[in-house]
């Protein structure tokens, strides 16, 4: 009964994200027409981008595809606001095209004013202050020999589930709705406990009763969604993470129909991956009465 009333326990409260702490460097070549806020704000930006990779690599997802396809979603969406500046400071024409005789002040004047467009537009791009739950400076400083070079250390407490949709959001090619399978992961972590704590000796006694909950519970959720829900032992694992991190480029032409060199690729067509961590903690115990006072919590990336 104990085992079964820990994982009921288990079951309700692993519904949250937990959020990792991350200390973050954010560097920013500021200007003497900078004011102060404009430059932390700059700061804060680029620290926050540099917690986001730190948790990409953690999670073991392709930061450089992401980064790419970053980069190349931004200058798509800037040309427009670049052109509309130009030809509104006769700087290029219609076709974009440099125009002659444009005066060096009225150049300087437009590389001063695509400057500051560029770097507000990425401080809304991508959205990345919504992977941080919350954040401290600890340090923010200028180079004594070169003042315009600005640093910023934080610590901040990231979001997974919120990391993951971002990546998710700029490096996959489609949305599809319906899906051939969910591959499903769960991984246990005890500390100051054993299994016997849960009331159960054998560690499978515990875990296969959580795993089939989930099972059973997601089978149901995504009926009509899912066709199927697998069970992944360590092979499948293995082949699933080594799936998962195939380049960019090559994950778009796979999803676009093109016939790509990839392993697994028929047996992981049209699926999901969803790795769950479980962390179980044993606060205390009563001698006496044997009572046992237990945290619980989890993320789940999909």
């Amino acid at each position: 009964m104990k085992a079964k009333l820990f994982t009921l326990l288990l079951l309700l409260n692993i519904v949250h994200v937990s959020a990792e702490t991350i200390t973050a460097n954010g560097r920013f070549q500021s200007t003497d027409d900078d004011n102060v806020s404009f430059i932390k704000r700059q700061l804060l930006q680029n620290a926050f981008q540099a917690a986001f990779t730190e948790q990409l690599k953690s999670m073991g997802l392709d930061d450089k595809a992401f980064w790419e396809s970053y980069d190349a979603k931004f200058l798509e969406e800037f040309s427009q606001t670049e052109k509309a500046l130009g030809i509104k400071m006769e700087v290029i024409d219609e076709n974009g095209a440099p125009l002659e005789k444009v005066s060096y002040k009225t150049k300087q004047n437009y590389k001063k004013r695509l400057r500051l467009k560029r770097l507000n537009k990425k401080l809304t791009f991508g959205n990345f202050d919504r992977i941080i739950s919350k954040y401290s400076i600890k340090k923010m400083a200028r180079s004594p020999k070169y003042p315009n070079s600005r640093y910023i250390r934080i610590s901040a407490n990231v979001d997974p589930k919120e990391v993951h949709n971002l990546y998710v959001r700029f490096t996959s090619a489609n949305e599809s709705k319906t899906y051939s399978k969910v591959y499903l992961s769960t991984q246990f972590h005890l500390k100051s406990m054993t299994w016997i704590d849960t009331g159960v000796e054998l560690e499978s006694d515990f875990t296969d009763v959580v795993r089939r909950h989930w099972k059973e519970k997601l089978e149901a959720t995504l009926k009509g969604v899912v066709d199927e829900v697998v069970l992944c032992d360590r092979v499948m694992e293995a082949k699933l993470k080594s799936f998962s991190v195939m380049p960019v480029e090559v994950r778009n032409k796979l999803l676009a129909g093109e016939d790509v060199d990839v392993d697994h690729k028929d047996e992981f067509k049209n699926t999901l991956w969803m790795n769950i961590n479980i962390y179980m903690n044993k606060l205390k115990e009563e001698e006496d009465t044997k009572k046992r006072s237990f945290t619980v919590a989890g993320e789940m990336v999909l």
